[in-house]
């Protein structure tokens, strides 16, 4: 999800701790360009820059546990057991799918933990080294659907060594920027370093990385029982908190454009997954949050107060929906138990006070389907 700058700029810098190469001090300035200085240059770089690689590669695999504790120390984890036994569950049942396509996982297990930081922020690094933040749990109100979103998001970058190749991509750069910076001086060196350094100030991870993770997560979370709904959900919560409006954020920054899709992009995306995951049965109106089966009306989620916006509910309950519509079987009678309306033991929403009553609601349920 990618909110992950800080994360990238300590496993950087621990991993280039050990050469004194890699500095962000602009060189001196050079009275003339040095051919011969510059083939020395670069093979005194080469030769550190394989090193490095060498300990980039120590700590993805063999060293991991190494790296574990020395981001733990770092991001100050939170020791709190429910939240543990959440994330630990959450983890514990994505691993199991992701195992089923690709046994590396059982190889390289993920090691994870949750930082003491109360900003909306979770990233996975070398290692299968993955952190959430406190503030993730905070911002979906320990939603358990919408904690494995962010958890498979995290693991789709993990299995496919997004932040491996991130930080090698990022080693090129400073490679040529120290080669290049020590032999061209005055003003143009001193362009040309800002220009090289570009890449190594942003993170690693790209634009299409994060769609990557995005789409590739989906079916992890679905075929782990999860909410379909709930990727959905959550990039509409993201789109329409308040903290996003301001641009001092973090929020905002670590979900620029320029470098991320989107909110509204993304969620428009999983809401897509969602109907095709319900054999194109179900759908949600981004504008209205109009729920839609068959192509007729089902429900128009009211707002709760303080918990999530009537938009942000009806993705979840269309998730629960679709997941019935996954099957390819008939559904069964919906019938109001109270407040909520089920089909079977399925709970497909619990009617609030605003919303047409729970048995209202199943009437319609049972009309449609």
């Amino acid at each position: 999800m990618k909110m992950r700058s800080c994360f990238a700029k300590v496993s950087l810098r621990l991993i280039l701790s050990f050469s004194l190469l890699f500095n962000f001090l602009a060189p001196g300035k050079a009275l003339a360009f040095d051919v011969g200085g510059l083939i020395g240059a670069v093979i005194s770089s080469a030769a550190q820059q394989a090193s490095i690689i060498k300990w980039i590669h120590y700590y993805d695999t063999d060293g991991r546990e190494e790296l574990f504790e020395a981001y733990k120390d770092s991001f100050a984890a939170r020791h709190d057991p429910k939240l543990n036994i959440l994330l630990g569950n959450v983890v514990e049942r994505l691993s199991n799918e992701v195992a089923k396509k690709d046994i590396s996982i059982i190889d390289r297990p993920y090691n994870y933990f949750i930082a003491l930081d109360k900003r909306f922020n979770a990233a996975c690094g070398l290692g299968h080294t993955m952190f959430v933040n406190e503030g993730v749990f905070t911002f979906i109100n320990n939603n358990e659907d919408q904690l494995a979103a962010v958890v498979a998001h995290e693991m789709i970058h993990g299995q496919n060594d997004h932040n491996l190749k991130g930080i090698k991509k990022q080693l090129s750069t400073i490679f040529l920027r120290n080669v290049i910076g020590s032999q061209i001086g005055n003003y143009g060196g001193q362009v040309l370093l800002n220009i090289a350094t570009i890449n190594v100030i942003n993170t690693g991870i790209t634009k299409p990385n994060e769609w990557e993770a995005d789409n590739l997560s989906y079916p992890i979370l679905t075929a782990a029982g999860y909410n379909p709904g709930a990727p959905a959900a959550l990039w509409h919560r993201i789109s329409e908190s308040a903290e996003m409006k301001t641009k001092s954020n973090f929020l905002a920054k670590v979900l620029s454009p320029s470098t991320h899709p989107g909110s509204k992009e993304r969620r428009d995306n999983f809401s897509q997954k969602l109907t095709e995951h319900s054999k194109n049965n179900v759908t949600v109106d981004a504008t209205t949050g109009e729920i839609k089966i068959k192509g007729q009306t089902f429900m128009t989620p009211a707002d709760i107060e303080k918990v999530a916006s009537g938009k942000e509910r009806a993705y979840m309950i269309a998730g629960n929906l679709a997941s019935l519509y996954a099957t390819g079987e008939e559904l069964g009678e919906a019938k109001a138990h109270g407040n909520s309306v089920m089909i079977g033991e399925k709970t497909i929403v619990q009617a609030t006070a605003n919303d047409t009553s729970a048995q209202e609601l199943a009437s319609i349920l049972n009309s449609i389907k």
